[in-house]
Formats: C-alpha cells, structure tokens, sequence
C-alpha cells in the first residue's frame, strides 16, 4: 500500500491515513501501558516487600489476598 501510494491522490490518502492510524495506535498502547502499569495492586505490594526484603537479614513472610491474587500476583 505504501509503495503504491504514488499511483493517484485516493492511494496517496488511504496510505497516510493507514500511516496515522498505525502510529496513533502505537502511542494509545503505549500510554495505556503506562496507565496500567500504575493501577496494579500486587505490584506495589511485591515492591514493598522487595524493599523489606533488602533492608533485613532475616526471613519475610508475605500474605497475599484475594484481591493481589486474581489481580496478577504470580511470584
């Protein structure tokens, strides 16, 4: 499609619009990607406890809930 896009004016749009539609579709994915990446739960969670983890020698017992549980938390 792109290489023909020279061949008339109709060409030409569809080619660009196909274009934009591929790069507004990147940027939407993207910023929905970060959006998401903020709203999970056991993600926060499993950093906190990654950072207890850190700061101490000894062994952390987690508890995971229902919630974090059928949201993702996998670890």
């Amino acid at each position: 499609m792109w290489k023909a896009r020279g061949k008339n004016f109709y060409r030409a749009l569809v080619a660009v619009g196909v274009m934009s539609l591929v790069v507004f579709n990147a940027t939407v994915s993207t910023a929905m990607l970060v959006v998401s990446s903020k709203n999970y739960p056991g993600g926060s969670a499993l950093y906190k406890m990654q950072q207890l983890e850190d700061c101490t020698s000894s062994h952390v017992n987690v508890h995971i809930d229902v919630f974090s549980a059928q949201t993702g938390v996998s670890r």
